[in-house]
Formats: C-alpha cells, structure tokens, sequence
C-alpha cells in the first residue's frame, strides 16, 4: 500500500466539510516540520534561578527545613539551601518572590505514554477495554492512533482497515512529550518515567527523546516498542542487540547516554522474556548490558513475576526493575440483615415458669455490614 500522506488523508476526511465551511479555515492544514519545532523552549540548563523567601520543605533530613529560606538553582543543580542565600550567590542570579508560598521537591510519576498527549479528551466516556466497534482505549487510542491499523477482533489475523503508516510523525512525538512534560511541570510534577509505546522507527525515538532533553525535565526515558512495519518499507530497531551500537539500545545509549549525570536517563521496556526470537538472553540481559533501569509491564498479573524469578538470567537482585500495573485492590462488602427485620424464635415450651409461651428470642442476628479491602501484588 502506497504512503498516505496525513495532509491527503485529513483532506479526504474532510471533503465534506469543507463544502459547508470556508475554506480558508482548513487552508494550510498540516503537520509540525522541523523547523517549527526550533526555539519553542529555552535552554533551562544555562540559567541561574533564586527562589527567595519562601516556606521551605527540603525533605531531607540532612538539609532541614526552614520556615523562611531561599533555595538557589544553577543550571540543572540545586545549589545552595538555606536563609539569606541571596546575599552570598545569588546575586546574578534570576530572582522569584516565593513569600508566602511552600517551596519544595515536586512529585513523582513511575509511568506515563506521553506520546498519546495530544489525544487528551479524544474518547472522554470511551472504555478502558474492548475492541472495534467499542469506542476504547484498545481500538480508538492504540489501534487507529497508534498503530494505524484496526484487526478483525474474531480473527486478527485479517486486518480490516489500515492507514499505511503509523498516524504519528516524529515531530508529532516531539510535540507530545515536550508538552507533556512543560504542563506536568507547571502542575509540580516534576519528574517522571516515559513509557512510550511509540518507537516506530529510530527518527520516531530520536524525536521523543529529544522532546525530554528539550523540556529540561527529569525523566527516566524507558524505550519501549513500537509498530513494526518493516513490510510497509519502514525501518523498525527495536529492541536492538547485545553488543551493537548501530541500532535499537545500542544506539540510543551511546547517542543520547552516554554519562549518568543528566536529567535524562536511559530505562528499558524489553521483558524478562527472550529480547527476540532466538537471542539467548532476556529483554532485562539486554537492558542492564546498556545500563538501562528496567520497567515491565505486569498488569495485575503474578505470571509475569514468577517466570522472571524462574530464568537465573535475570539475576537475583532486582532493585533496578520497576513493575508497572502490577498492584490491584479490591472492595468488599457484605450485609446480613439489611432490613434489620426480627425473626423470632418459637415460643418458650417451659409452661411451669413465667416465661412459658412468650417469645422470648430471635432466630436471627440484627443488622451487620462489612467491609474489607484486599490488596494483591
């Protein structure tokens, strides 16, 4: 199948719109080049910033908090700590009031697809699971968006429709992982883990790791699969090869990094499986000879644990994997009695006393609600 062009397929979707609309509205419609994508952020590692005045939580018992303090940034280090740093080094330095306001360390994420960012909103009330025709995540998010291409769900090996390509360019993921990053900033999140299933070919990985350098956010960029469509004429690396530095890993390792003092690191999403059929080493093998973290996808199942644990190829220690998805909790209620109706027991047989021939119990407990929370992992 020939490469559809996104322009020709927007136009297409679009025919009959544009009968109805002005067409200046939809004139010059396109994707992202590169050159619009220069100059869209500064260069945070450059810049000298001092956070003045304000309540401040480090987190750390070794630095202590300060009801009033300063905290000053030099590049991509936090420099100095502590009451009247603008009086000794920050006095080059870019000055924020933070008076009145609590200053300390952002949050966290362990796992984000940022390249789907620019489908926020798309399926809204869509569901979580299901297949074409359902509007879900797996045919709306991952099929068409993805992957460009939607399978029978009764027989997928028959593919029932296909774009050609993947519906994504480079500078596409480029745009999604910069804005992710910049917006999670804003809200404080301020470091993170990329799992970013979209590593279709290595200018489709060079681009989204270059939208991480880019933001100036601390991010663990875990290299992930993506659509292989070799078939369609398009070149697909991952996972890449133990020793080879030309494609998949290999490459991005040495290009991108190569030392371990950078905002930016290098994870791995290749599993604990064979990398590749017939590799003889696992996916975690391959990730760890590149000094990768190693992330898996687990989705609440205990397999995947297990089977790790059973090949002696993935070592022993694992305080350098991540599982991801891999807890569930569960809600449990029960009730006896709602109604809180009494059922009374036959009446007292001992005629001889006072009590004889009253009802003077019940057969059933009164009302009872339980909860309980079970938590698997």
């Amino acid at each position: 199948m020939s490469e559809l062009l996104r322009r020709d397929f927007l136009k297409a979707g679009a025919a009959g719109l544009v009968a109805a609309t002005a067409p200046a509205q939809l004139a010059g419609l396109r994707s992202a080049t590169r050159a619009d994508l220069q100059g869209l952020v500064g260069d945070g590692r450059r810049r000298r910033i001092l956070l003045r005045g304000g309540a401040v939580l480090s987190l750390d018992a070794r630095v202590g908090d300060f009801e009033k303090a300063d905290v000053l940034i030099d590049g991509t280090k936090i420099a100095a700590v502590g009451p009247n740093v603008s009086a000794n080094l920050g006095s080059n330095a870019e000055v924020i009031d933070c008076a009145g306001t609590i200053v300390m360390p952002g949050f966290i994420t362990t796992h984000h697809h940022q390249y789907e960012t620019l489908q926020r909103s798309l399926i809204p009330d869509g569901l979580l699971a299901g297949s074409w025709p359902q509007e879900s995540y797996g045919s709306v998010v991952q099929n068409i968006w993805t992957a460009g291409r939607i399978a029978d769900p009764a027989n997928p090996a028959n593919v029932i429709w296909d774009l050609g390509r993947v519906p994504y360019d480079p500078e596409d993921l480029y745009i999604c992982e910069l804005v992710a990053c910049l917006s999670e900033i804003t809200e404080g999140v301020t470091m993170g883990t990329d799992t970013s299933q979209a590593s279709h070919s290595p200018e489709h990985t060079d681009a989204m790791i270059q939208g991480l350098v880019d933001s100036g956010r601390r991010m663990v960029y875990d290299y992930s699969p993506g659509i292989d469509r070799r078939a369609d004429g398009i070149p697909y690396e991952f996972p890449g090869a133990m020793g080879d530095t030309t494609r998949g890993i290999g490459r991005i390792a040495k290009k991108y990094f190569s030392s371990r003092d950078q905002l930016v690191t290098l994870g791995c999403g290749s599993g604990p499986t064979e990398a590749f059929p017939g590799a003889g080493y696992t996916g975690w093998q391959l990730g760890r000879a590149f000094g990768a973290l190693i992330n898996n996808h687990n989705v609440g199942g205990s397999n995947v644990v297990i089977n790790a644990a059973a090949d002696p190829r993935n070592l022993a220690d694992w305080s350098d994997v991540t599982f991801i998805h891999c807890t569930r909790l569960q809600f449990r209620a029960e009730v006896f009695n709602l109604t809180n109706t009494p059922s009374f027991n036959a009446p007292n047989t001992a005629i001889d006393t006072a009590a004889g021939g009253r009802v003077t119990s019940t057969a059933s407990s009164p009302r009872q609600m339980q909860f309980a929370l079970k938590y698997e992992f």
